[in-house]
């Protein structure tokens, strides 16, 4: 899935740890296998290019539930999700790499194929269909939170009562290490000085999306790697959304929603899930100075309150 998987786990056997650690690897490679686009012969990159489906075509454990998912979560925010960006995210690779924004004519051809609408999932019969040719699904707003998750499973499997896995900056967490209160983990300021807010959690994923690490200069302006689906321009304005949420894919998926909507329209559609916290910073360019927006309980998962 193009990132780094970590592992953290307690356990009163080596053995047991060893063998645990050995298979939540595994099980992350086996969906990597499944939901990578980076991967020519991903089940993910054969369906799209299989497209268009005339009648839906079946569909692994893997790519059912994270499609499920990602058509809820589009829904919900009218398509601010979607992974059908694929088109778009490929011309702005290449945009990046070259420090030139993508060609207007090619990037209103991509957009049209940009439309969650047009993946048809059956969950009852584990069947898929995509509408159109050339659709390309990317995945990388949401499979590294569910590829935590699984992994998570795994060391339960395994009698891990106590662990966390980070996929690419997204954590997916499991009970309270020996002596704590739970995970802590300390969210990175949007700009150096800035808020660094401290938050403990159990059982929770947690995922941060925004332009601190992964952007494009280009004609002096700065464009976040996090795309508007609606417009197919990666985001200019600075800003970190964090969420919390029941499980890592959850906050993976969220997170980049959230990103892509007016702050204060996210924050009051978090407020709306009652498995979603939100914490969104802002920068201002000309102060310097960072504004934060929370949800209502977001408050209570600060460690200094």
């Amino acid at each position: 899935m193009g990132t780094n998987f970590h592992i953290a786990l307690y356990s009163d056997e080596t053995a047991t740890a060893n063998r645990a650690l050995e298979l939540a690897m595994a099980e992350i490679g086996r969906i990597d296998r499944a939901l990578s686009n980076f991967l020519s012969d991903s089940e993910l990159s054969l369906l799209c290019r299989s497209a268009p489906h005339g009648t839906p075509v079946a569909a692994g454990e893997h790519l059912l539930t994270v499609l499920k998912t990602a058509d809820e979560i589009s829904r919900k925010s009218d398509g601010a999700f979607d992974v059908t960006i694929g088109p778009v995210t490929k011309l702005w690779r290449r945009a990046s790499r070259q420090h030139k924004l993508p060609d207007s004519e090619q990037l209103r051809e991509a957009l049209e194929l940009v439309d969650y609408r047009n993946v048809f999932i059956d969950v009852k019969h584990h069947k898929v269909a995509l509408a159109k040719a050339g659709i390309q699904l990317d995945l990388g707003g949401i499979a590294k939170g569910y590829a935590a998750d699984r992994a998570l499973l795994v060391l339960r499997q395994q009698g891990i009562q106590v662990g966390l896995v980070n996929g690419g900056g997204g954590l997916a967490t499991m009970g309270t290490p020996p002596g704590e209160l739970g995970w802590k983990v300390t969210l990175a300021p949007l700009a150096p000085g800035g808020p660094a807010p401290s938050i403990t959690v159990q059982s929770a994923g947690i995922a941060t999306s925004g332009d601190k690490w992964q952007f494009a200069e280009i004609d002096g302006k700065r464009y976040s790697h996090i795309i508007d689906p609606r417009t197919g321009l990666g985001l200019t304005e600075r800003r970190a959304v964090s969420v919390i949420a029941r499980n890592g894919m959850l906050a993976d998926a969220w997170a980049t929603a959230l990103s892509v909507l007016d702050p204060e329209a996210a924050i009051n559609l978090a407020n709306q899930e009652p498995d979603v916290q939100a914490l969104i910073s802002l920068l201002d360019a000309a102060s310097g100075k960072t504004r934060q927006l929370r949800t209502r309980e977001f408050q209570q998962w600060l460690t200094e309150r």
